[in-house]
C-alpha cells in the first residue's frame, strides 16, 4: 500500500465519527501501521491528507511553474485557480473530492527511480 491509499482509508473511516470515535479509529490505524512496519510512511499519509483535502466539493490545481497554468487548467478541464509547489519538477496535479490526478513529472521521475532501484 501508499500513502495515498492509506490517506483514503483513514480519510473514510472517520468520516461521520465524534472525536472520541476518531480517537479509537486513529490508534487501531496507527497499531495497523506498527504491525505492518509502514511507519515510514506516516509524514507521506499526513501530506496527502492535508494535500487531498478532506472536504468534499474542494478543488485543487498544482502546478510546478506558473507558465504550466494555463495548459494544466487546459488538460484537467477545470477553471479553477492554481496553487504554485516548487516540488514539482513540472506538470500539474487536480485534485477534487479526495481524488488526486497527477500529471506530475515528479510523479513519472519517482517511479522510474523506483523501477532502477528495485
Amino acid at each position: 500500500m501508499n500513502a495515498r491509499t492509506y490517506a483514503a482509508a483513514l480519510r473514510e473511516s472517520l468520516e461521520g465519527k465524534t472525536a472520541s470515535e476518531q480517537g479509537k479509529v486513529l490508534t487501531k490505524f496507527l497499531k495497523y501501521i506498527k504491525a505492518r512496519r509502514h511507519e515510514k510512511l506516516l509524514p507521506g499519509i499526513l501530506a496527502s491528507l492535508k494535500k487531498g483535502g478532506a472536504e468534499k466539493g474542494k478543488e485543487t490545481l498544482i502546478v510546478g511553474r506558473k507558465k504550466d497554468v494555463v495548459a494544466a487548467r487546459k488538460a484537467a478541464g477545470i477553471k479553477v485557480g492554481a496553487t504554485i509547489d516548487p516540488n514539482l519538477v513540472g506538470g500539474w496535479q487536480h485534485f477534487k473530492d479526495g481524488v488526486l490526478t497527477d500529471a506530475s513529472y515528479k510523479r513519472s521521475l519517482m517511479e522510474l527511480y523506483r523501477n532502477i532501484t528495485k
